[in-house]
């Protein structure tokens, strides 16, 4: 199979069509896709095919309520899904958000059942962090160092040690 030299996709849908149908074969022989911008676009298909090199993701208005299981996130490092209709990140383990200096709170966290390794560290303006965290069974690294806001007292873990 051939492969593509390409290291960056954008498709966006223009005018007025309701949104942008794709079959995810269209993407697969782009086996060095590194980035991958998707605008109100509509994928149908395996995503096993898809490039492993895959480091950034922006689809906005992704219209499933779960990523496919089938989505290669070994590379990735950002994921920008605004406006998604995105319920829950069943298969995230690693949620990185060191050093986002706006973020001020951390809520749903529920909708990360699988998360190991929750990065929060120094985010300086963080005062809020969602109850539920407590109830993460596989969280195993959580670092909220230098984040001088957050009152930490209002976390509660569950019985089980960390």
């Amino acid at each position: 199979m051939e492969t593509s030299p390409y290291e960056g996709c954008r498709i966006v849908r223009l005018g007025s069509f309701r949104s942008l149908d794709l079959k995810t074969d269209s993407l697969t022989k782009m086996d060095n896709l590194k980035l991958l911008h998707l605008n109100d676009v509509h994928l149908t298909g395996s995503y096993e095919d898809f490039s492993e090199d895959l480091r950034w993701l922006c689809w906005r208005q992704f219209d499933l309520r779960a990523i496919p299981s089938g989505l290669f996130f070994k590379s990735l490092v950002a994921i920008d899904m605004r406006d998604s209709k995105l319920k829950v990140l069943p298969l995230l383990k690693t949620l990185n958000l060191q050093s986002s200096k706006s973020l001020s709170a951390i809520r749903s966290i529920y909708r990360l059942p699988n998360i190991e390794t929750l990065l929060l560290c120094q985010c300086y303006e963080l005062v809020d962090v969602c109850k539920t965290i407590g109830d993460l069974m596989n969280l195993a690294l959580l670092d909220m160092s230098e984040c001088p806001k957050l009152n930490r007292k209002l976390i509660r873990f569950s019985s089980r040690e960390r």
